[in-house]
């Protein structure tokens, strides 16, 4: 029995994805729909979430974007005053031109909601191509989901409100 124990034990661990086993960190701030702030450490770090990208809703050189303060609130419904997991994707760099560190998004609950594959299935969020992560594939599948439930952004804005160039088509 002892032994049937383990050997599920076992099973179970190399299944769980490694966010599991991953330290938390204190979420400081939102900053827009694809950018937070956190405590690393006793040191504030900005985080941009890698593989997506929502509408501009504070850069001062752009205006707001259709639906760029509802991907903000969106996030901080996720994520304020909350601790999240932060993963790192080896394709990409540690960080990006601004210094923010480039990162997965998990919430520490019982499903360990992935907040970037939800804001773009949720339609709050592109799947951001300009830089392919590992998860492209599967953040191309959520904006297809999301764009052909009119989820979002996708039923509240035009195609040419996009934050980047290479918004797939809706070819049905």
């Amino acid at each position: 029995m002892k032994l049937v124990l383990l050997i599920i034990s076992i099973i179970f661990l190399s299944i769980v994805p490694t966010a599991h086993a991953q330290d938390t960190f204190k979420v400081l701030k939102v900053v827009d729909g694809d950018t937070i702030s956190v405590d690393v450490r006793g040191h504030k770090e900005v985080v941009r979430l890698l593989g997506i990208d929502t509408p501009e809703s504070v850069d001062p050189r752009k205006p707001v974007q259709c639906f760029g303060k509802e991907a903000t609130s969106k996030m901080k419904e996720f994520v304020t005053g909350k601790s999240v997991i932060l993963i790192d994707d080896s394709t990409q760099g540690n960080r990006d031109k601004y210094n923010r560190l480039l990162r997965y998004v998990y919430l520490p609950d019982s499903v360990h909601t992935f907040v970037n594959g939800e804001m773009v299935k949720q339609g709050y969020a592109y799947s951001y191509r300009q830089y392919p992560t590992k998860q492209l594939d599967k953040f191309n599948g959520f904006e297809k989901y999301a764009r052909e439930h009119n989820l979002g952004l996708w039923g509240s804005c035009s195609l040419n409100s996009s934050p980047t160039k290479t918004v797939i088509k809706n070819t049905t």
